[in-house]
């Protein structure tokens, strides 16, 4: 599930239906689309939801499409059937996983505006915070994020 409409391509509308959240709340279905993320391979019927505050990805549907799912203590990560690595996942506190970006990233799909690079990199990296980006960029944790 996704809460921004532009992340998605091939949207179409999807019969009036609703989600219900952890808290009880409900989000509205607005559409269905495709996702395509940098570095991990495309994700079909990705609904665009209402209210959402942060992007999910079902753990059923990544083994629906043949891949592998795996849960260690500190992180998760997804593999292909020939166990290339499509995406990690670090734990945090609360028990959810949060998508780690791989290095892999193909210069033909990254996108870089020089006016708006926090933005965008906030963008790129899952919507990630301002204090853990400025983290990763003193730590140097991603091979050619400008600091």
């Amino acid at each position: 599930m996704a809460r921004v409409k532009k992340y998605l391509v091939d949207l179409r509308p999807y019969s009036t239906s609703y989600v219900t959240f952890g808290d009880g709340a409900k989000g509205k279905i607005k559409g269905i689309g495709k996702l395509i993320c940098l570095g991990f391979s495309r994700l079909d019927d990705v609904f665009l939801v209402e209210g959402l505050t942060t992007n999910l990805i079902s753990i059923n549907q990544l083994c629906d499409l043949g891949l592998n799912v795996y849960f260690y203590k500190s992180e998760c990560m997804v593999s292909s059937t020939n166990q290339d690595v499509l995406m990690k996942g670090k734990r945090r506190k609360d028990n959810c996983c949060i998508w780690v970006p791989q290095n892999k990233i193909q210069p033909s799909t990254c996108l870089i505006s020089k006016e708006d690079e926090v933005k965008l990199w906030h963008q790129i990296l899952g919507h990630i915070n301002l204090k853990r980006l400025k983290k990763i960029i003193s730590k140097e944790d991603i091979k050619g994020l400008p600091s």
